[in-house]
């Protein structure tokens, strides 16, 4: 379960579902993944929420984009694990804090 993956499935939730219940639904999948996986700890919250609103202000900034790749291709930093890097240092992204529960960005507001 990769970024590209996790990027997908937010876009496949989002098309579907309003953003609260596909947030809700994608907290839920990648805990059970992470779960099923042994490796509980690898869920981090924070992140989790930041990639949501990413993609879902990318989908809202370009409804023409139909399909995942139209919608990459309008916004390919969604593909970098970096991009968070733009809106967290990264002591504040990596804080025990942030894994647990959203932590607001300290460089920049989230879209």
């Amino acid at each position: 379960f990769h970024h590209q993956e996790h990027v997908r499935l937010a876009w496949l939730y989002l098309r579907t579902e309003p953003y609260p219940q596909a947030l809700d639904r994608m907290i839920a999948t990648i805990r059970r993944v992470a779960g099923h996986a042994g490796v509980p700890e690898k869920f981090h919250y924070t992140m989790t929420v930041a990639w949501m609103r990413l993609v879902d202000s990318a989908m809202v900034a370009h409804p023409s984009a139909s399909d995942f790749d139209s919608l990459i291709t309008a916004n390919p930093s969604l593909l970098s694990v970096k991009a968070l890097d733009e809106f967290y240092s990264p002591g504040r992204i990596h804080s025990a804090e942030a894994k647990s529960q959203m932590v607001d960005p300290d460089l920049k507001p989230l879209p």
